[in-house]
This record gives C-alpha cells, structure tokens and sequence, in this order.
C-alpha cells in the first residue's frame, strides 16, 4: 500500500477519531449494562466519580471537539489548495504532518479543560467537608 500524502492524510486521522469514538461506545454501552444490573442506581454519584468511572463521557467530548479541528483544517486545506495552486505544496508541508495532528490533539485537551471544573471543584469541595467534620463518604 502507498503512503498515504496530502488530504488523504485527513482520512486516517478521521478514521482514528471514528475508532476512538467507537471504542468509547462499546465501553459506555458495557458500563450502561453493568451499572444497571449491578450498581446502586438509586444512589447519587458525585461528579468526580462519574468523571473517573464512566470516562467514556470525557473521550466523546474529546473526540467531538478534535474531529470538529481536524475537519475545519481539511476545508482550511481545500481553500488553499484552490485560492493558491502553486505554492499550496510548501505551504501544506507545515500542517499536514503527525507532529501537527498530535499538536491539534493537545489543543482539543487544552480546550475541553472547562469541561472539568465543575467536577474538580465538587471533588475539593466534598474533600474539605470530609477532612474538617470528620464525614466519611463512599
């Protein structure tokens, strides 16, 4: 097989985004059948432990927001391949690399970064009231 060069570049990285998504699929699905026959589901869950447990919520919203980069990067890439032709060659060099995909990926993680607070900030708060009034929690 070739070496895959220019925007089919654009389609492995779509169908590795797809495999995540689908792999966190069939964990959400295992972890939906599980928690119902064996889980307490009539008990709250903090966010925190939601977050840690069912983690296939944080990969779905990382896979969204970086498919969303990388197929605004695949029309970026079309505009300049028919707005400049002949230099389009250097120019697609810079962005169509691994180094720029995986650079994309820790963009989408820094960006998703907000997602996490409110379940951070229940963690330290359930942790100060557990620490200060001696409350233990599951």
């Amino acid at each position: 097989m070739r070496k895959c060069t220019g925007a089919f570049r654009f389609v492995i990285w779509f169908a590795l985004i797809d495999l995540l998504t689908g792999l966190a699929t069939i964990y959400g699905g295992f972890y939906g059948i599980v928690s119902t026959f064996y889980g307490k589901t009539k008990d709250m869950m903090s966010p925190f432990k939601c977050m840690t447990i069912a983690f296939h919520i944080t990969v779905w919203l990382f896979v969204d927001v970086y498919h969303l980069v990388v197929l605004s990067l695949l029309c970026f890439d079309r505009l300049l391949f028919i707005l400049i032709p002949v230099p389009y060659l250097k120019v697609s060099r810079i962005y169509l690399n691994w180094a720029f995909f995986l650079l994309l990926g820790l963009l989408t993680c820094i960006a998703i970064i907000p997602a996490f607070s409110l379940p951070i900030e229940s963690f330290q708060n359930n942790r100060f009231w557990c620490q200060h009034y001696a409350i233990w929690t599951t």
